[in-house]
């Protein structure tokens, strides 16, 4: 199978959102999930960005998150920040008043940015996610939107967004069809149906891929964009999809814990679903954000995978607790 070739420059795609006329009609009202914004891959698959991760983003930018690819580390660590993320660094500045409310939440909330993120967009599936120190933060949210004036940029960043899912719409078409044939044999005991998966794209994080909730019919995911390469981008895409739709196909642990996909092999199934190679797995690794792919040993260990034989058996029986990551302070 040969994977597809997305050539398009992300950097043009993301300066787009600087002349680009509103994907929806820009709102001093805080914004909810918009369907102009929404698409939808030939298995359902719901693909969309949204402007509650984009306050939240544009707060941890205010206050000093850096995390994105880099392009060089001598003599100190230059990082690629797309169009969109430099527009909103240069006419984002919170107060001293809310700068300070947001590094006292961050204390009193120690946690993966991936609670932030269900709460930003609770209530989700599941129930609402704001507990503890974050239920302060929807409130939050909706001063940084009003301070930071972002009805008057996200509307453009939004269409941005739709513009570079779309271009990727046929390559995460191939890539999922790939993925579901390949894990279609596998038959859950208990019979649960397969959950609805939204993929969110978070055009101002550099993060991996982070699931933000799951529950008995639905599984929301948010992936960072940051200006990563196309076939990067697409790659850490693919690789979310695969952890989701095994998630749902193998069954759970003994103690009835969530199936959980091994990092690895999680990058194996998507290089395979994706026709790429040995040659091709450094490239990805430019921008990707992904642990696997950041040594010699994990390449190798994906490089592996991809030459045994990936069934069903072999993709449910294998299963480890993912690390998760933390917004990091800039020291500049």
């Amino acid at each position: 199978m040969s994977g597809p070739v997305i050539t398009a420059c992300a950097a043009a795609l993301s300066a787009a959102m600087l002349t680009a006329g509103p994907a929806v009609p820009a709102s001093s009202e805080f914004p909810s999930e918009d369907p102009m914004n929404l698409l939808v891959t030939k298995s359902g698959t719901r693909l969309r960005s949204d402007g509650r991760l984009f306050a939240l983003y544009a707060a941890f930018n205010a206050l000093g998150y850096d995390e994105a690819p880099v392009t060089g580390v001598k003599p100190f660590a230059r990082r690629i920040f797309p169009a969109v993320r430099q527009e909103v660094r240069r006419r984002v500045h919170l107060s001293p008043e809310t700068s300070a409310a947001w590094e006292q939440l961050l204390s009193d909330a120690p946690l993966d940015a991936s609670f932030y993120e269900a709460c930003a967009l609770s209530p989700a599936p599941g129930g609402n996610a704001c507990t503890g120190a974050l239920t302060r933060l929807p409130r939050m949210l909706r001063d940084v939107w009003r301070e930071g004036n972002l009805a008057g940029l996200y509307p453009a960043a939004a269409l941005d967004a739709r513009q570079r899912l779309r271009t990727m719409l046929p390559g995460i078409d191939g890539a999922e069809e790939a993925l579901r044939r390949r894990l279609r044999p596998v038959t859950r005991p208990d019979g649960a149906p397969a959950r609805q998966i939204t993929v969110i794209l978070n055009v101002l994080s550099a993060r991996p891929a982070s699931e933000i909730s799951s529950a008995e019919n639905a599984r929301t995911v948010s992936v960072g964009d940051a200006g990563a390469a196309q076939e990067a981008f697409l790659f850490g895409v693919t690789r979310r999809l695969a952890s989701a739709l095994a998630a749902d196909a193998c069954p759970p642990g003994p103690d009835g814990s969530a199936f959980v996909l091994d990092d690895a092999l999680a990058s194996a199934l998507a290089a395979d679903a994706l026709g790429m190679d040995a040659s091709t797995l450094p490239r990805v690794e430019e921008g990707a954000s992904n642990e696997a792919l950041s040594t010699a040993d994990g390449r190798t260990e994906i490089l592996r995978l991809m030459q045994s034989e990936l069934t069903p058996e072999r993709i449910c029986g294998q299963t480890t607790t993912g690390k998760k990551t933390t917004p990091k302070k800039s020291t500049r």
